[in-house]
């Protein structure tokens, strides 16, 4: 089978959040089971090619009609870890991803609908004999109508939707299908949202793809509200019968503590004297004082208000009031925010206990916090999977996290789940209250601090367990075959 993903990321070389960790972990994991895989992206200027090899421009340059021009479109090409890429790059009379970061700019909407016609438009020349088409997040989502409406009679294919937040669903003005060359009149009643003029187009991709899933089975449950469908709860429910939820992995050849060339030394659950050697070394590279006793919590994460940004601040004051130290790694897009975290860090600028980085594209360094912390955070108002808390676990790093969508469906609290001693590996509460993520960190560190034979426990279930991609995969697969066998 030939599958193509259509992705606006992908991690390291254009990593914003968990969709570039997906893009490269579960393309490789289903090339893995024998099949033909490639990924379309954008040609950004800010890719990290250092990452990329045998990075090189075809001969290829085609037309792409886009809002009344004519854009001359040419192709790139590179192999990351085992997997083909494929870089749709505009060159006149302009182009689209000329910026210093991959989302933000003025006119993502008309970035991401080009982007979404000039991939299939290479498809349809270069790729036609794909079998199935991937698609992510609202930045593709045109591709499914355009499929439909334009390009069905030039190749046979079947299109996948993933939603990865639908909290992000590209509301703009319907003048976009006509500038992608598609019936606006036709279209927009099938997308329109709400009372408004606008359109949704998430709503739209859900309308014309073959099968649609969220990256988590709670989350695929959670929208399916008014809390967490964000107003397309409704819409969710009437195409219900092709949605699934399916829980994300992480690549475990990427993501290993055993195998890690980030770390200083490599360790495993049958020999984690490395792990505490990486604690020291993350202390001593970010000059924080040194004693084994002393529970390391980090939180590494986009700091937008869906990450609970109020409880981020309370625990690292609950950390640090507690004998503790914190890592926060992260920035925010929103200013704001952005702001009160650089104000928090002048707070605690003579506290070498509290360390922030804000440099959150730093590859290497997010491996070796992940290896030397204790503790990992994660008190999301709402998180669609989460990956952070699986990196966390398979380098022994205990995560304290919210009961909501993916972490509810991996973290099981090792006091108060019913399975917790067979399943246990973590800390987990359901209010997303302050005083909640108090209590339960209040939780960890008594059991740091007064029962290192349980911790110890708790570490080794939590690297024993298999979050990798290979039976996600597995689910992926069995949707696709059906998908084409129809």
């Amino acid at each position: 089978m030939k599958v193509i993903y259509i992705s606006s990321e992908i991690s390291p070389i254009a990593k914003v959040g968990g969709l570039a960790d997906v893009s490269l972990g579960l393309g490789r994991a289903i090339q893995g089971l024998g099949n033909e895989v490639c990924v379309i992206l954008p040609k950004y200027t800010c890719l990290k090619t250092k990452y990329l090899e045998n990075l090189q421009l075809l001969d290829i340059e085609f037309k792409v009609p886009f809002a009344g021009v004519d854009y001359t479109v040419k192709v790139w090409k590179a192999n990351l870890h085992g997997l083909n890429l494929f870089f749709i790059d505009p060159t006149k009379p302009k182009s689209f991803f000329d910026s210093p970061s991959i989302y933000g700019q003025r006119d993502d909407i008309q970035r991401f609908a080009f982007f979404s016609l000039a991939a299939l438009e290479y498809i349809s020349r270069y790729q036609s004999d794909v079998n199935l088409i991937h698609i992510n997040e609202w930045h593709t989502a045109l591709v499914a109508p355009l499929y439909a409406e334009k390009f069905k009679s030039k190749f046979d294919t079947k299109i996948m939707l993933t939603l990865h937040n639908m909290n992000y669903q590209g509301i703009t003005g319907s003048t976009i299908l006509k500038k992608v060359g598609l019936n606006q009149d036709k279209l927009r009643p099938v997308c329109r949202q709400g009372s408004t003029s606008k359109i949704n187009l998430i709503k739209i991709g859900i309308h014309f793809s073959d099968y649609i899933n969220t990256v988590s089975p709670k989350y695929y449950q959670e929208i399916k509200t008014p809390k967490n469908g964000r107003g397309l709860e409704d819409f969710v429910l009437e195409n219900d019968q092709k949605f699934t939820g399916i829980l994300n992995g992480i690549d475990y050849e990427i993501w290993n503590p055993k195998l890690d060339k980030a770390l200083k030394w490599n360790y495993s659950r049958d020999q984690l004297e490395n792990k505490y050697a990486s604690k020291d070394h993350l202390r001593e590279m970010l000059r924080m004082p040194q004693s084994r006793k002393t529970p390391l919590v980090t939180c590494i994460c986009r700091l937008v208000p869906q990450k609970g940004i109020r409880m981020i601040k309370r625990a690292i004051t609950h950390t640090l009031n507690s004998n503790g130290q914190f890592v926060l790694f992260g920035s925010s897009p929103i200013p704001k925010i952005q702001e009160d975290f650089e104000n928090l860090q002048k707070q605690y600028s003579d506290n070498t206990n509290a360390q922030f980085i804000f440099n959150s594209y730093n590859e290497e360094l997010s491996h070796q916090i992940y290896a030397g912390a204790d503790m990992l955070i994660c008190p999301s108002i709402f998180e669609p999977c989460g990956l952070t808390q699986l990196i966390a676990l398979q380098y022994g790093t205990i995560p304290v996290v919210r009961q909501t969508g993916g972490l509810a469906d991996t973290i099981f609290d090792i006091e108060t789940h019913e399975r917790s001693g067979e399943v246990g590996n973590g800390f987990s509460y359901l209010p997303p209250t302050q005083k909640a993520l108090e209590q339960t960190l209040r939780r960890a560190f008594k059991t740091y601090f007064e029962n290192p034979t349980l911790w110890k426990e708790t570490i080794q279930r939590g690297m024993n367990m298999d979050f990798s991609w290979k039976s996600s995969a597995l689910k992926y697969f069995e949707i696709y075959s059906k998908l084409v066998s129809k």
